[in-house]
Protein backbone atom coordinates (compact mmCIF):
# COMPACT_ATOMS: atom_id res chain seq x y z
CA UNK A 1 0.00 0.00 0.00
CA UNK A 2 1.36 3.40 -1.01
CA UNK A 3 1.07 6.42 1.25
CA UNK A 4 1.20 9.86 -0.33
CA UNK A 5 2.10 12.77 1.97
CA UNK A 6 2.65 16.43 1.13
CA UNK A 7 4.96 18.28 3.52
CA UNK A 8 5.09 22.02 4.09
CA UNK A 9 8.58 23.33 3.37
CA UNK A 10 9.42 23.58 7.08
CA UNK A 11 8.54 19.90 7.63
CA UNK A 12 10.25 18.33 4.60
CA UNK A 13 12.62 15.51 5.66
CA UNK A 14 15.38 16.93 3.48
CA UNK A 15 18.29 14.78 4.69
CA UNK A 16 16.27 11.61 4.12
CA UNK A 17 15.29 12.80 0.62
CA UNK A 18 18.85 13.76 -0.37
CA UNK A 19 20.17 10.39 0.81
CA UNK A 20 17.44 8.58 -1.14
CA UNK A 21 17.97 10.65 -4.30
CA UNK A 22 21.74 10.16 -4.22
CA UNK A 23 21.25 6.40 -4.00
CA UNK A 24 18.49 6.15 -6.58
CA UNK A 25 18.09 9.13 -8.92
CA UNK A 26 21.48 10.73 -9.56
CA UNK A 27 23.32 7.85 -11.22
CA UNK A 28 22.10 5.83 -14.19
CA UNK A 29 19.22 8.22 -14.84
CA UNK A 30 19.11 10.43 -17.94
CA UNK A 31 17.73 13.26 -15.76
CA UNK A 32 20.15 12.62 -12.89
CA UNK A 33 21.44 16.20 -12.90
CA UNK A 34 17.95 17.36 -11.87
CA UNK A 35 18.47 15.58 -8.55
CA UNK A 36 22.18 16.17 -7.99
CA UNK A 37 22.72 18.77 -5.25
CA UNK A 38 18.97 18.74 -4.54
CA UNK A 39 17.79 21.85 -2.70
CA UNK A 40 14.46 23.31 -1.76
CA UNK A 41 15.07 26.58 -3.60
CA UNK A 42 11.76 27.79 -5.09
CA UNK A 43 10.01 24.84 -3.39
CA UNK A 44 7.01 25.46 -1.17
CA UNK A 45 6.16 21.80 -0.51
CA UNK A 46 7.33 18.27 -1.25
CA UNK A 47 5.19 15.19 -1.75
CA UNK A 48 6.55 11.74 -0.96
CA UNK A 49 5.18 8.38 -1.97
CA UNK A 50 6.17 5.76 0.58
CA UNK A 51 5.64 2.04 0.87
CA UNK A 52 6.32 0.45 4.27
CA UNK A 53 7.95 3.75 5.30
CA UNK A 54 10.43 3.56 2.37
CA UNK A 55 10.41 6.39 -0.18
CA UNK A 56 9.50 5.16 -3.65
CA UNK A 57 8.76 8.51 -5.29
CA UNK A 58 8.58 12.26 -4.88
CA UNK A 59 7.65 15.52 -6.51
CA UNK A 60 7.71 19.13 -5.42
CA UNK A 61 5.48 22.19 -5.66
CA UNK A 62 7.43 25.17 -6.91
CA UNK A 63 6.92 28.90 -7.13
CA UNK A 64 9.13 31.20 -9.19
CA UNK A 65 9.04 34.93 -9.72
CA UNK A 66 9.24 34.27 -13.46
CA UNK A 67 5.75 32.71 -13.51
CA UNK A 68 2.60 34.80 -13.22
CA UNK A 69 1.63 35.81 -9.70
CA UNK A 70 -0.02 33.11 -7.56
CA UNK A 71 0.87 30.37 -10.06
CA UNK A 72 2.51 27.14 -8.87
CA UNK A 73 4.12 24.23 -10.66
CA UNK A 74 3.02 20.81 -9.40
CA UNK A 75 4.65 17.45 -10.11
CA UNK A 76 7.98 19.28 -10.35
CA UNK A 77 11.08 17.09 -10.05
CA UNK A 78 8.82 14.05 -10.25
CA UNK A 79 10.74 10.81 -9.76
CA UNK A 80 9.56 7.23 -9.12
CA UNK A 81 11.93 4.35 -8.49
CA UNK A 82 12.26 2.36 -11.74
CA UNK A 83 10.90 -0.86 -10.21
CA UNK A 84 7.65 0.97 -9.35
CA UNK A 85 7.15 2.49 -12.78
CA UNK A 86 4.46 0.91 -14.88
CA UNK A 87 6.06 1.70 -18.20
CA UNK A 88 4.44 3.48 -21.10
CA UNK A 89 0.99 2.31 -22.08
CA UNK A 90 -0.82 4.30 -24.74
CA UNK A 91 -4.25 3.97 -23.13
CA UNK A 92 -3.04 4.96 -19.62
CA UNK A 93 -1.15 8.27 -19.89
CA UNK A 94 -0.99 8.80 -16.10
CA UNK A 95 -1.33 6.23 -13.35
CA UNK A 96 -3.66 6.46 -10.34
CA UNK A 97 -0.75 6.97 -7.93
CA UNK A 98 0.43 10.03 -9.87
CA UNK A 99 -3.10 11.41 -10.18
CA UNK A 100 -3.49 11.02 -6.39
CA UNK A 101 -0.22 12.93 -5.90
CA UNK A 102 -1.38 15.61 -8.32
CA UNK A 103 -4.77 15.99 -6.59
CA UNK A 104 -3.11 16.20 -3.18
CA UNK A 105 -0.75 18.94 -4.37
CA UNK A 106 -3.62 20.94 -5.90
CA UNK A 107 -5.62 20.57 -2.67
CA UNK A 108 -2.59 21.82 -0.71
CA UNK A 109 -2.47 24.89 -2.98
CA UNK A 110 -6.23 25.49 -2.82
CA UNK A 111 -5.94 25.70 0.98
CA UNK A 112 -3.49 28.55 0.34
CA UNK A 113 -5.98 30.16 -2.06
CA UNK A 114 -3.66 29.62 -5.03
CA UNK A 115 -4.99 30.91 -8.33
CA UNK A 116 -3.43 28.40 -10.74
CA UNK A 117 -1.65 25.05 -10.53
CA UNK A 118 0.15 23.71 -13.58
CA UNK A 119 2.54 21.07 -14.80
CA UNK A 120 4.42 20.90 -18.05
CA UNK A 121 5.37 18.42 -20.72
CA UNK A 122 8.16 19.23 -23.12
CA UNK A 123 8.69 16.11 -25.16
CA UNK A 124 5.15 15.24 -26.15
CA UNK A 125 2.97 16.10 -29.10
CA UNK A 126 -0.09 18.33 -28.57
CA UNK A 127 -2.45 15.47 -29.48
CA UNK A 128 -1.00 13.31 -26.68
CA UNK A 129 -1.26 16.20 -24.21
CA UNK A 130 -4.93 16.71 -25.12
CA UNK A 131 -5.54 13.00 -24.55
CA UNK A 132 -3.87 13.33 -21.12
CA UNK A 133 -6.15 16.25 -20.21
CA UNK A 134 -9.23 14.21 -21.20
CA UNK A 135 -7.91 11.26 -19.20
CA UNK A 136 -7.28 13.45 -16.14
CA UNK A 137 -10.73 15.04 -16.37
CA UNK A 138 -12.25 11.58 -16.08
CA UNK A 139 -10.18 10.62 -13.02
CA UNK A 140 -8.88 13.67 -11.17
CA UNK A 141 -10.76 15.69 -8.56
CA UNK A 142 -9.93 18.82 -10.56
CA UNK A 143 -10.85 20.21 -13.98
CA UNK A 144 -7.77 20.38 -16.22
CA UNK A 145 -7.08 22.47 -19.33
CA UNK A 146 -4.25 22.72 -21.83
CA UNK A 147 -2.76 25.86 -23.33
CA UNK A 148 -3.10 25.83 -27.13
CA UNK A 149 0.52 26.81 -27.81
CA UNK A 150 3.88 26.09 -26.22
CA UNK A 151 4.41 28.43 -23.26
CA UNK A 152 7.61 29.95 -21.98
CA UNK A 153 8.06 28.49 -18.48
CA UNK A 154 11.76 29.26 -17.92
CA UNK A 155 14.07 32.17 -18.52
CA UNK A 156 16.18 32.04 -21.66
CA UNK A 157 15.57 31.51 -25.36
CA UNK A 158 16.35 27.81 -25.63
CA UNK A 159 13.60 25.58 -27.05
CA UNK A 160 13.49 23.74 -23.69
CA UNK A 161 12.12 26.94 -22.12
CA UNK A 162 8.89 26.44 -24.08
CA UNK A 163 6.66 23.58 -22.98
CA UNK A 164 3.09 22.34 -23.06
CA UNK A 165 1.24 23.68 -20.02
CA UNK A 166 -1.60 21.73 -18.42
CA UNK A 167 -3.35 23.68 -15.68
CA UNK A 168 -6.26 23.88 -13.27
CA UNK A 169 -7.67 27.08 -11.83
CA UNK A 170 -7.55 30.48 -13.49
CA UNK A 171 -6.25 30.82 -17.04
CA UNK A 172 -3.14 32.96 -17.11
CA UNK A 173 -1.20 34.83 -19.77
CA UNK A 174 1.96 33.04 -20.81
CA UNK A 175 4.49 34.09 -23.40
CA UNK A 176 3.70 31.77 -26.31
CA UNK A 177 5.89 30.45 -29.07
Amino acid sequence: MNTITTYEIKDVPLERIIFWLNRNAVHGNKHGNNYKNFTLQDTIACTLITQHNDIIGLSTIMEREYWPYDTYRVLSRYFILPKYRAGYQKHIPMYARTISMLDQQVFFLKRRQAQTSFFTLHAHKPRWCKMLVEYLNGRSKNKWYMEDKLCKVAEGNDDKCYQHVIFTGEKIDWINK
